[in-house]
């Protein structure tokens, strides 16, 4: 298969909407009155629906946007990406913990410092108390996908059907495995497995376009959201699944209208800036939450949803700020490598 590449039209409102959707999950898990309505849906917790959407949107757009990146040119970029945002949104929280808040890790083995240095602390949380302060356990999912991506990548240039139907059969036995004792949605191989999927729909561009694929999709999500289906007793179905599917589906749904939505170019401008927090969104979301539902307590659903609103609001506040300390941190670091560039006299 020869790789395509480009800009995926409206990948900015999934990826909005699949952000927000994660806080609005873990709100519900929290603040009781609004549990029935925002945790699950006839099938499965919209917490799953939304991380699958954005293992696929990561895998269609890491996919078309290095179709000739070198390995370690790759690697760099992505480092760049994820590293430095997360270490100084870990240095902000863990100095509020330790200084303002009085919290100390002295129960937690020193060792487990090398898992925050690679950002896999929350990963592996669930395995051995650490010191996670910030972001979610599908991060250090990503970066396993990150690593494996130019592997994924020939396999998609050169066997790209037979490839999914190993990791989709993969899928099918990892529940009856004792993987780590990790549930099997959090299992890595199902996330490696929906990151590639999302990789083999960016070869098909057509289908974030297509009227049908629209009305297919939604029409997928719609009765996997709303009408409970069978084999709900198998871990592979009701773990797995269905959130591939359902996530899927909402990922098409969102992009093809997204992609319409950006016909306006203010409306493009607007989901192009609000999506670019999508990652310090989930960087904070935790901590905002627990602040929140701690000055304010939700006992029934209207106040639940007037906080659920705060904490929108101060998550994407947060969000944006740690994004413009991100912003002047490389700009600073690009104009003193300018700098020296402009000092450096080659030898003639």
């Amino acid at each position: 298969m020869k790789l395509q590449k480009g800009h995926i039209d409206g990948v900015d409102l999934a990826r909005i909407i699949g952000a927000f959707g994660i806080v609005v999950f873990h709100f519900a898990c929290y603040a009781m009155p609004l549990k029935p309505y925002l945790y699950e849906t006839a099938n499965c917790p919209y917490g799953q629906i939304w991380v699958a959407l954005f293992f696929a949107l990561s895998g269609a757009c890491i996919a078309r946007s290095n179709v000739d990146t070198g390995i370690w040119s790759f690697y760099k970029k992505r480092w760049m990406a994820v590293f430095p945002m997360f270490f100084i949104a870990y240095a902000v929280v863990f100095a509020l913990k330790l200084v303002v808040w009085g919290y100390w890790w002295g129960a937690i083995s020193w060792w487990t410092i090398p898992l925050t240095l690679v950002g896999m602390d929350s990963f592996f949380y669930y395995l051995c108390p650490n010191f996670c302060c910030i972001g979610e356990w599908f991060i250090g999912a990503l970066i396993v996908c990150y690593l494996l991506f130019p592997l994924l990548r020939k396999a998609l240039t050169y066997i790209p059907y037979t490839t999914a139907i190993i990791l989709l059969v993969g899928c099918a036995i990892v529940p009856y495995l004792d993987w780590f004792t990790i549930e099997p949605w959090h299992n890595l191989w199902v996330c490696t497995t929906i990151f590639y999927l999302g990789m083999l729909l960016s070869q098909y561009p057509k289908i974030f376009t297509s009227k049908v694929s629209l009305i297919i999709s939604a029409l997928i999500a719609i009765i996997i959201s709303v009408i409970p289906m069978p084999f709900k007793q198998f871990d592979v179905v009701a773990q797995i699944g269905y959130p591939i599917i359902a996530g899927i589906s909402y990922f098409i749904v969102l992009t093809c209208l997204g992609a319409y939505l950006e016909n306006s170019k203010r409306l493009k401008t607007f989901l192009s800036e609000l999506s670019s927090i999508s990652y310090p969104v989930f960087l904070v979301q935790h901590v905002v939450i627990f602040m929140v539902l701690n000055q304010w307590a939700t006992p029934t659903i209207s106040p639940a949803f007037g906080i659920l609103f705060m904490d929108i609001v101060l998550t994407m506040l947060l969000a944006y700020i740690l994004k413009m300390l991100h912003t002047q941190l490389h700009k600073k670091l690009r104009l003193e490598k300018q700098a020296q560039e402009a000092e450096y006299v080659p030898i003639p």
